[in-house]
């Protein structure tokens, strides 16, 4: 394979994991947001679990890549119900989560232990 900086090759376990340790926080920090907002409506609490549930999923790289597909699915969600209008976030998002499933947890997860 023709690459600039071939011998960088061998940390190729750690952009997963700097991806996986990313996508976590921003959707523990999200599900937390609304935990301490105002609206409690049944789906609010839902979106609460899923984001919270998954986030820290990927944080401990415990079922990495069902957390992703749950974030994957949340983030396509969001984009269906916003139109694909504005999407420039959630379509990165969703990006990042699925990279993680075709790529696993990367270094340092419980997942590796398995």
């Amino acid at each position: 394979m023709l690459s600039v900086f071939p011998q960088l090759f061998f940390l190729e376990q750690i952009a997963p994991f700097i991806l996986r340790l990313a996508l976590g926080a921003i959707f523990v920090t999200r599900g937390y947001r609304k935990l301490k907002g105002e609206d409690k409506s049944a789906r609010t609490k839902v979106i609460i679990a899923i984001e919270l549930g998954a986030g820290i999923l990927l944080l401990v790289g415990f079922l990495t890549q069902i957390g992703a597909i749950v974030i994957a699915l949340d983030r396509f969600g969001a984009l269906w119900k916003n139109k694909f209008q504005n999407c420039e976030l959630d379509f990165t998002l969703l990006i990042v989560a699925v990279s993680l499933i075709f790529l696993g947890p990367g270094i340092l997860s419980v997942d590796l232990r398995f």
